[in-house]
């Protein structure tokens, strides 16, 4: 390994440490400076593992998780367990005898093949991470020189990933605080779809629109819990990139109030913190109220087509906006028409581009 080739790794990893989002490029930079192996990052969850891997490698990841293999990886399962900053390959947590018969090194590590491996763990808060350098069959079993070539990449990959954790917890605290000093009603989810946090104005909300079961959050009608199961989902999979919509909760006496939810996505999304999501929650008939008369002002509109106009600038579909009105679809797609022509614009999109400028 060359002292070009570690000085080019050094530096990718100052990068991801400040920027998560190029932990993939960094992790492709360290596999090359170890002479072409599949370097990766990953955090160990009850629900499985997390995985950083370089560019063009999610496939090994999906592979990996569909197939069910953490169950049956033994070296995942004990490589985490052994001594935190001490290198160790197969050998160190796996008999020769067992690695014969495992199913996992005959399926998965055959399959993909990455036989072999190299890396340490470390511990951050009640976090467990693990960097694993993983090795093809044509590589063999790591040599001393090998170690010696991670080795020399340990600390300052660590460090790294130690000060994007501290960054990425600053990060979404300050994003709620300021959230909190906006007086916006908003609750944090983790990567399991758990509350984690939320801001003043959403504490009065909770009880009143939602239940908490051991942390997770449920909707108080079979609708409202069916979008926040399906927002959790969507925090679970690293492979579903499609957007959640919004979505209405409502409390007893049948009053809704808006939820928007905001993923955090990329590379890393949840690697490095607890917040996975956010759920923005918007009292829309306060919101229609403030902005009625400007709207009808503006633009002649009716008081039903002002409320119409809002609703769909916040999100809500036709179908969502009928129920929650008491109308039917043609009555609310008539409605939208004729906001459409004395507004002067011909999508939902232009509508909300709108009433935001108003706003």
């Amino acid at each position: 390994m060359s002292s070009q080739s570690i000085s080019a790794a050094q530096l990718a990893l100052h990068a991801a440490a400040l920027n998560p989002a190029l932990w993939p490029a960094a992790c492709s930079k360290v596999g090359e400076a170890l002479g072409g192996d599949t370097f990766a990052l990953l955090r160990f969850e009850a629900r499985g593992p997390l995985m950083i891997t370089p560019p063009g490698r999610e496939r090994h990841l999906e592979t990996y998780v569909k197939g069910g293999w953490a169950e049956r990886d033994l070296r995942g399962l004990r490589a985490p367990n052994a001594s935190q900053m001490t290198l160790v390959c197969d050998d160190d947590v796996v008999d020769p005898l067992e690695r014969q018969t495992s199913d996992f090194y005959r399926g998965f590590a055959a399959a993909e093949d990455v036989p072999f491996f190299l890396g340490w763990g470390f511990k951050d808060e009640h976090r467990q991470y693990f960097f694993t350098s993983m090795r093809s069959a044509a590589s063999g079993p790591a040599t001393q020189a090998d170690r010696a070539k991670l080795a020399a990449l340990m600390a300052p990959a660590t460090a790294a990933a130690q000060v994007s954790c501290a960054l990425q917890r600053a990060r979404h605290a300050g994003v709620l605080e300021g959230l909190d000093c906006a007086g916006e009603a908003v609750l944090a989810l983790d990567e399991n779809g758990r509350l984690t946090a939320h801001t003043a104005a959403a504490a009065p909300l909770l009880p009143r629109y939602f239940a908490v079961q051991s942390g997770v959050l449920s909707g108080r009608q079979p609708a409202a819990d069916a979008a926040l199961g399906r927002v959790r989902g969507q925090i679970q999979n690293p492979h579903d990139t499609s957007a959640p919509p919004s979505f209405l909760v409502y409390d007893e006496a049948n009053v809704g109030m808006l939820c928007i939810p905001i993923l955090n996505t990329g590379p890393g999304r949840d690697m490095f913190a607890d917040v996975s999501a956010l759920l923005l929650l918007r009292d829309l008939q306060a919101r229609q109220r403030d902005q009625r008369p400007l709207l009808k002002t503006l633009f002649n509109l009716t008081t039903a087509e002002s409320e119409v106009a809002y609703a769909i600038a916040e999100g809500l579909s036709i179908a969502e906006l009928s129920h929650q009105r008491g109308v039917t679809l043609a009555t609310t797609r008539t409605l939208l028409s004729a906001v459409f022509r004395k507004t002067g614009v011909n999508r939902q999109g232009a509508l909300a581009a709108l009433v935001a400028r108003l706003a």
